[in-house]
């Protein structure tokens, strides 16, 4: 059974229209590689695949100090109350990265000793992401 509205490029635009108002640059760059592919006949990416890349650019804009956007302007009302967006480090903590344990050793308390398995995730992370580890980087020298 083939739904118009899961099939082709379709979701695709769909999470371009609805990441727009959060990262317009990003949505933009993303709409036009997805217009060559189309026009190509090539295969859709996986949608997936696309909202981890986003999560990627959107976690190393919080990390950037020279991000000048206004982030109250990404406040949303849910439940008649405004919320700021959710930050989800790599830890799996809802905190930027320079308040993670995880990432900034002067953070952690005495005797403090991480998850392995989530000092595992954080690590390959890190090393798939080059340009996240930059932003890491960036945030554990600020710290330091």
């Amino acid at each position: 059974m083939e739904i118009p509205d899961v099939q082709g490029f379709r979701p695709h635009y769909d999470f371009i229209r609805a990441i727009k108002p959060i990262s317009s640059s990003f949505a933009g760059a993303l709409e036009v590689d997805l217009i060559r592919k189309e026009r190509k006949d090539e295969n859709a990416p996986s949608v997936i695949d696309l909202i981890e890349e986003f999560k990627e650019h959107y976690r190393m804009q919080q990390a950037s100090p020279t991000t000048t956007a206004n982030h109250s302007a990404f406040a949303t009302l849910q439940n008649d109350s405004l919320v700021s967006p959710i930050k989800t480090c790599l830890c799996g903590e809802e905190h930027l990265f320079r308040e993670c344990q995880y990432l900034i050793e002067s953070l952690r308390p005495h005797g403090w000793v991480p998850d392995k398995k989530i000092q595992q995730q954080i690590d390959e992370k890190l090393m798939r992401y080059e340009r996240l580890a930059v932003a890491v980087e960036k945030v554990q020298k600020e710290a330091s």
